[in-house]
This record gives C-alpha cells, structure tokens and sequence, in this order.
C-alpha cells in the first residue's frame, strides 16, 4: 500500500486532533473523582505501520454511508497517575506538557504541508506571487 506525503500528512493532523482530544477531556476532568486519564496507546507510526500491514481495506459504497468510524477502544490506554484524595488520577501538569508537544508537532505537520503545497504549485507552474 502506498501512501503519499498529502495522505500521510492528513493523517498525521487526524492522528494529532484525535489524540488532542484525549487530553482535553482528561484536563477537563480533573476534578471528577475516580476519573483515570487516557491516552494513545501507540504512536502515530506504530498506527499508521499497523494501518498499512492490514489486508482489508474499507469501502464506502455509497454517498450515505459514513465514511469512517471512532478510533476503537483498543487504541486508547488508561494513564495512570498519583491518586488525589478523591480517586482522580489526572496530573495536570504532565496533561498540559502532553498538550503542548501535540501542538508543536500539529505545528510541523502543517508547516510541512504547506510547503508540500508549494513545492506542487513550482511544479505544476501555478505559483506566481
């Protein structure tokens, strides 16, 4: 299966958002008890190595299907932390350093999909300006 530097880049950002959310919803927690934070369980490259070993690709048939479906469960690891008084496990620091490497790296995807563009644009001779 060959990948593009567009598609891999998509998915990359996708990958990025996705994970972004996790810890969102972990920092936005931080005060429920009981609440354990979560994680990826893999990396972006370990997710797309796995995508690209599978066999079985999908097929949207029709306009109204939808075109995909949720990360599964499995892609989702609990990370445990020093429980509070009230059972939450949630280590807002470490949540908002996570936060703050998924930026930068959201940064340089689209840094270099932007230059990716450009480079198609000298190629294609469309960039004039």
């Amino acid at each position: 299966m060959a990948i593009g530097t567009s598609d891999l880049l998509a998915s990359a950002m996708k990958w990025l958002s996705w994970r972004e959310g996790l810890h969102n919803r972990n920092v936005s927690n931080v005060d429920v008890a009981g609440f354990v934070p979560t994680d990826a369980k893999r990396s972006f490259a370990e997710t797309i190595n796995r995508e690209a070993k599978s066999s079985i690709g999908m097929i949207r048939t029709s306009g109204l299907h939808l075109e995909g479906k949720p990360k599964a469960l499995d892609d989702i690891a609990q990370t445990h932390g020093e429980p509070k008084l009230n059972g939450n496990e949630v280590v807002l620091e470490t949540e908002m350093a996570k936060l703050t490497e998924i930026s930068a790296q959201s940064q340089l995807a689209s840094s270099v999909y932007k230059k990716n563009m450009q480079f198609f644009k000298i190629v294609l001779g469309t960039n004039r300006g």
